[in-house]
């Protein structure tokens, strides 16, 4: 029975494929019988492209992409400072545009706001490989009461916490398999007292702002003060600045800025990298990305658990705007850039022998000063796992990435969103005294029993209770519905 089973089998497999090859082959087909329809796609950059070097490589993708999808394509990169600027702009006045780069809480802001369409039904009819690929838990941790308003980017799919070293002074004094062996804080002093013994210029902690001892608490922060507990079921939510673990962990930063390890002064002086050790969010291969644009080469050590939150779902997306006049192929040139190697790589990385050589078949070297190019700023841009690997990345990078995404924890709230709209004057409120006491507390430069009373009793009276309120009662609903 069981062989007889087979054939039939195997033909339902086959005429499935024929369908949907068909199907795919006849929106092509659709396209071509169209009027021919520009794409405005708007891109953050690091460094906005010289004009005369992005109209080649729009060319040279329109040229490809006029017998795929019969549509134009052009960039409006503008660097971090303008991006969101002239995005709220456009939004608030209703302008056409098509796709834009987004994330986090600017993302849900104007998903609220109704500035991006409802993906859902467009996702599964247009960009199967894509959903596929991302896999149905990312694509419901970005989902807003159960709607996609944005295509996340398919990279790692997670966050851990821990630190980051520079490999040159851990060698200098023989630390590096002390490092190797370091599983918690405790682990790390001596080695501290090693750097701050014998480099009187450097300090051999920086701890700052949103990274310090506490960031290992590794909180699941949905929005300032309201946090879940890493790993709880219950559903609770807490004000993570009231917990006994928020207090223990500042103390400890506390004691770090007293013997010494941390600087006194305006941390931003720190970024001449006169440190040893900074914590920071990791992921395989963080400290190469890190060292690539560094004077000095780092090395990580991963200190909490990789899980997969909310805020890690939305931390990089394309939204189609509800001024686009065609949706449709908006997210068929979506489901091609996902995966389609030569145009992925052609957006990210520009021209062969313009903007950068090809190393061997995988690796490219960029071309300095070429007008062009996105390399350290691939994750904005889709499906990481075709990007080519530029030279000094590690070769095995993208196998250790979907590892990792195979492994992760996922976080019990996936897919609960926040509505903010009823607490908006408290969360503003709340968000100025976070601005005045977090560096305090981040950095140790007073007795945080002290200072985290007076942070309380501050955000208190600013409506922190009601925030969490609110944020309780909206868990529960969506718990209630969608688990």
């Amino acid at each position: 029975m069981k062989e007889k089973m087979k054939i039939p089998l195997i033909c339902l497999v086959l005429v499935l494929s024929v369908v949907l090859s068909a199907c795919n082959n006849k929106a092509v087909n659709k396209n071509q019988n169209e009027e021919e329809y520009q794409i405005d796609w708007y891109l953050v950059a690091s460094q906005v492209p010289v004009t005369s070097a992005q109209e080649a490589v729009e060319k040279a993708a329109n040229e490809y992409l006029k017998n795929k999808l019969n549509v134009t394509l052009k960039m409006h990169y503008l660097n971090w400072s303008a991006y969101y600027q002239k995005i709220n702009v456009m939004v608030a006045g209703n302008e056409k545009f098509d796709i834009c780069f987004t994330h986090s809480n600017t993302f849900k802001i104007n998903a609220s706001k109704n500035a991006y369409l409802p993906l859902n039904d467009l996702i599964d009819k247009y960009a199967p490989k894509t959903k596929e690929m991302l896999g149905e838990e990312f694509l419901k941790g970005s989902q807003i009461n159960g709607i996609n308003y944005g295509l996340p980017a398919n990279k790692d799919k997670g966050s851990h916490f821990g630190v980051l070293y520079r490999k040159d002074l851990a060698e200098k004094y023989n630390l590096v398999e002390q490092l190797n062996a370091v599983k918690d804080m405790n682990d790390i002093y001596p080695i501290l007292d090693v750097i701050k013994e014998n480099e009187p210029n450097i300090y051999p902690l920086k701890e700052a702002d949103a990274y310090s001892v506490a960031t290992l608490l590794d909180f699941d922060v949905i929005v300032f003060p309201g946090a879940f507990y890493p790993d709880a079921e219950d559903g609770k939510v807490v004000n993570y600045v009231e917990t006994p673990e928020f207090m223990e962990a500042a103390k400890i930063t506390r004691r770090n800025q007293l013997a010494g390890y941390n600087r006194k002064g305006d941390v931003n002086v720190n970024n001449n990298e006169d440190y040893f050790m900074t914590f920071a969010t990791l992921k395989p291969g963080k400290d190469k990305e890190i060292s690539a644009s560094r004077k000095y080469e780092y090395v990580q050590i991963d200190l909490t658990t990789p899980r997969m939150r909310n805020t890690d779902t939305i931390g990089s997306l394309m939204a189609i705007s509800n001024t686009c006049k065609n949706p449709e192929r908006a997210m068929q040139f979506l489901e091609l850039f996902n995966t389609d190697k030569y145009l992925h790589n052609l957006i990210i990385y520009g021209l062969e022998g313009v903007n950068y050589t090809k190393i061997d078949d995988n690796t490219i070297r960029p071309i300095s000063d070429s007008g062009y190019g996105n390399a350290g700023m691939q994750w904005i841009f889709g499906n990481i796992f075709i990007n080519y690997l530029v030279e000094g990345e590690d070769p095995d990078k993208f196998k250790k990435i979907e590892e990792y995404n195979k492994n992760l924890k996922k976080s019990d709230t996936l897919g609960f969103s926040f509505d903010s709209e009823p607490v908006k004057a408290e969360l503003g409120a709340c968000q100025n005294i976070y601005d005045e006491y977090n560096g305090v507390i981040s950095r140790g430069l007073e007795d945080p029993e002290i200072v985290i009373p007076q942070y309380i009793e501050k955000l208190k009276r600013a409506g922190s209770d009601k925030i969490i309120a609110e944020m309780q009662r909206q868990y529960d609903e969506w718990a209630a519905k969608y688990k």
